[in-house]
């Protein structure tokens, strides 16, 4: 049996690729810390966000209602700092050993009430189960904002800008 894969974050971005794994047989463990899925969107009420023109709440709507009724994606929402860190623990734990991680922090949110806790807890897993991580996304205000919260905890904090630089860094970390 395929082990699933944790997705981080129940947003168009976690939607799509909670979708696109289904498509291909691999289950999947969406977390999403609010109390519903669709991102921002769907909890600020954007009104037109996507390309086609459709109303987001239509668009992304559509993407949750797949995501939910597909038998290979396990939904938990309303998930916190704390529920992450159960979700990683419990796919880690058994492993028995230290890996190496690469971690895609594109289209996540940092709420600045948990960024403390938020860093916090990515230093416990760290020091627990990863013998580097390498981080990514291409957003330059998450760069610094991510790298200064996990400086403070004492944690490596750059965080690249591509998947193709976590990659060839991954064992730096």
């Amino acid at each position: 049996m395929t082990k699933p894969i944790l997705i981080v974050g129940g947003g168009p971005a976690g939607l799509a690729a909670a979708h696109a794994l289904a498509r291909v047989g691999q289950p999947s463990v969406l977390v999403e810390k609010e109390d519903r899925l669709g991102g921002a969107p769907i909890l600020s009420g954007y009104a037109k966000l996507v390309p086609s023109g459709e109303w987001a709440k239509d668009a992304i709507g559509g993407m949750v209602d797949r995501v939910i009724k597909d038998p290979l994606v396990e939904v938990h929402t309303g998930a916190r700092v704390d529920a992450i860190e159960r979700e990683v623990d419990a796919h880690l734990e058994p492993i028995g050993h230290r890996v190496y991680a690469i971690v895609n922090y594109d289209h996540f949110e940092l709420a600045p009430e948990v960024e403390e806790a938020y860093a916090a807890m990515v230093k416990g897993l760290v020091d627990r189960y990863y013998d580097g991580v390498s981080r990514y996304t291409t957003s330059g205000f998450l760069r610094a904002k991510l790298g200064s919260a996990l400086r403070r905890r004492g944690v490596a904090p750059h965080v690249y800008e591509s998947p193709q630089q976590a990659l060839a860094h991954v064992r730096d970390a």
